[in-house]
């Protein structure tokens, strides 16, 4: 797979996140953007098209809930690939949100091969 022409949007509140993903996708040949809020996530998705996000579930902004929901109810991002990349409870998450093929979960703190992983797991659905 030819990653240099996919972008993913990362929206998560935590500067030291957004390093961490950037770092490790962009090794990866990936295109890295980032969102410190779920309205600044939201925004930004619409004017990007990202082929991927990488969503927080705590943050300032609306919450990831929110912003997940918004998402999903966007036409041209109801089948889009989100991975949830959360400190949060699996089974509380799994109650808010309904598991699908395009979403995917990882706990915080996850090692850069879980995360590359998870992201191409992802991609290759699409």
């Amino acid at each position: 797979m030819n990653n240099s022409k996919k972008t993913i949007l990362v929206i998560d509140d935590q500067r030291d996140i957004h390093l961490l993903l950037k770092s490790v996708l962009e090794h990866q040949g990936y295109r890295v953007c980032s969102a410190l809020d779920a309205a600044q996530g939201g925004m930004m998705a619409r004017q990007l098209k990202p082929d991927l996000v990488i969503l927080d579930i705590t943050m300032p902004a609306g919450g990831g809930y929110l912003a997940y929901e918004r998402l999903r109810m966007t036409s041209s991002f109801a089948t889009m690939p989100i991975l949830l990349y959360t400190g949060v409870a699996r089974q509380e998450v799994e109650s808010k949100i309904s598991k699908t093929p395009d979403t995917l979960m990882l706990a915080k703190p996850a090692a850069p091969g879980h995360i590359v992983s998870a992201v191409e797991s992802l991609l290759a659905i699409h």
